[in-house]
């Protein structure tokens, strides 16, 4: 039996390499989730729901991230360990480790709101509130027309492991909240949001819309560390 994160979600599709942002290019492990931002789209996947990982295994990649090129290579062999370093595979009969990107997280207050940060090379950088720049509700909101990059849908669908996707509009600069509607599992705990493009009628151009944008306070500004 496969011991993994399930192959047909990947999460790894909604990264991006960002030098001022490298938590972008990571898949983030919180309080039984997965998550991956690009800050254009983001995903949120129930662990349990996406591997078949025991809860000791789930706990233990509790606070931790891998390199979402790692969870790449991951989700491509059908067994792996995991370990409080990190996670264990065999490759052509030699065993390699693919560890954790950090130890240690340290959670503040700052606001009234929590940050999380890790230091790397002495660097301190700000983990993203994911949860907060996901919209709660699922309701229709009239808008009379919404530019979305069909990159993103296609990226989001892949992480899902939709083949059909529902969305709930929220306004014209609002994030579009994603349920799978048909897939490889339906039912799964797994949920994404895209940021529309704006469209300016009067102009005919599209603008760039992020989660930076709207949620700065959750993702934390740069001048921070």
């Amino acid at each position: 039996m496969r011991t993994n994160f399930n192959p047909a979600f990947c999460l790894h599709e909604c990264t991006s390499n960002d030098d001022l942002r490298p938590v972008f290019g990571y898949i983030h492990f919180y309080n039984g989730y997965a998550y991956a931002t690009d800050a254009h789209v983001i995903v949120k996947a129930k662990i349990e729901d996406i591997s078949n990982f025991v809860a000791s295994d789930i706990e233990m990649i509790n606070n931790h991230a891998i390199l979402a090129a790692n969870f790449k290579k991951l989700i491509k062999h059908q067994n792996i360990e995991v370990t409080p370093e990190g996670f264990v595979f065999e490759d052509y009969d030699k065993q390699m480790k693919v560890h954790y990107l950090w130890n240690e997280i340290v959670q503040e207050e700052k606001d009234g709101n929590l940050r999380r940060y890790v230091s790397v090379k002495g660097d301190k950088i700000s983990i993203p509130n994911f949860d907060a720049v996901i919209v709660d509700s699922e309701h229709i909101h009239t808008t009379d027309s919404i530019g979305i990059k069909h990159k993103l849908i296609s990226s989001v669908a892949k992480a899902m492991g939709a083949d059909t996707l529902a969305f709930y509009f929220s306004g014209d600069d609002k994030m579009i909240k994603c349920r799978i509607k048909d897939g490889f599992d339906p039912d799964a705990d797994v949920v994404a949001g895209i940021m529309p493009n704006l469209i300016d009628h009067n102009e005919r151009h599209y603008k760039k819309v992020t989660f930076i944008d709207e949620y700065e306070n959750a993702f934390g500004k740069q001048d921070e560390n």
